[in-house]
């Protein structure tokens, strides 16, 4: 059988067909119930491991590294994700206790707007979403100390939603003595 230019484009058509509309499904079922715009979660109410809507959830994410400079930050838009996935579980941000603290690379993501446009010359891509994460995640935002001074930053280069402290060394252990579970990044 001879496949005709029109015949090839068909058949291709056909196989972006049945390839990209259940891929298309699937990303309609993306939802930010709480975070909107950031850390997109599908609801699976059949898969292992859901949420304990019983358990009083305390997590601390470690944010240590920044690897676009551009893009919003992997480990906060990992911590918007836990927030919408519990959730879309019945947890609710107020219900959980959250906390991040950004160190290493990843204190450029706590940067104010001119701090970060002056180092890459354009505006934090993680204000925005620092603000959603204080606001509706009731998130604990901290930055080390120890890496701002490092960096040659001060206090006031700060994003205001992000509290200086003394070091991602005191936060991290200090959390986890008081039951949190540490989530790196």
């Amino acid at each position: 059988m001879e496949f005709t230019m029109q015949k090839k484009i068909s058949l291709l058509s056909l196989l972006m067909f049945v390839v990209v509309l259940p891929l298309s499904e699937v990303y309609a079922q993306w939802n930010y119930p709480v975070i909107k715009g950031y850390g997109a979660e599908v609801y699976l109410p059949n898969a292992a491991v859901q949420p304990d809507t019983n358990i009083q959830y305390k997590i601390i994410f470690s944010i240590t590294k920044d690897k676009k400079k551009d893009d919003v930050n992997e480990g906060l838009s990992h911590l918007a994700r836990l927030i919408n996935i519990y959730a879309a579980a019945g947890i609710p941000p107020e219900k959980m206790k959250l906390v991040a603290v950004m160190t290493g690379s990843g204190t450029y993501a706590a940067l104010n707007n001119k701090a970060y446009k002056d180092k890459f010359g354009n505006k934090n891509p993680n204000t925005f979403l620092l603000k959603e994460l204080k606001e509706k995640g009731h998130v604990k935002l901290f930055v080390c100390g120890q890496a701002i001074t490092g960096l040659w930053y001060s206090e006031s280069d700060i994003n205001p939603n992000v509290k200086l402290a003394l070091s991602a060394l005191t936060v991290v252990p200090t959390y986890e003595m008081k039951g949190y579970a540490l989530m790196p990044f």
